[in-house]
């Protein structure tokens, strides 16, 4: 995955990975990653398909979608995380 298709609000506290929904991005995120990134360290993506990602070349599945999550939480070291998805994400 491309690293500007991955937002990391930086931080120190327990991290969450969020997960858009079909037809989104990572944006979508953006009032609830403000509200949270003062008490955690908010990463979000953009799945192949979507936003900065959508010149991703296919195919797009489920399968597809969680070992591109897989990556990002090795490539950012990532021991322990939340998990929030929504919609498709979910």
């Amino acid at each position: 995955m491309r690293k500007e298709s991955i937002g990391d609000t930086g931080g120190s506290g327990p991290a969450i990975v969020m997960i858009h929904g079909w037809g989104q991005t990572g944006r979508a995120f953006d009032p609830l990653s403000n509200l949270l990134k003062p008490d955690f360290r908010v990463i979000t993506v953009d799945l192949a398909g979507h936003g900065t990602a959508k010149d991703e070349p296919g195919p797009y599945t489920f399968t597809r979608y969680c070992d591109d999550i897989a990556v990002v939480v090795r490539q950012l070291g990532l021991d322990k995380f939340h998990l929030l998805g929504w919609s498709m994400g979910g």
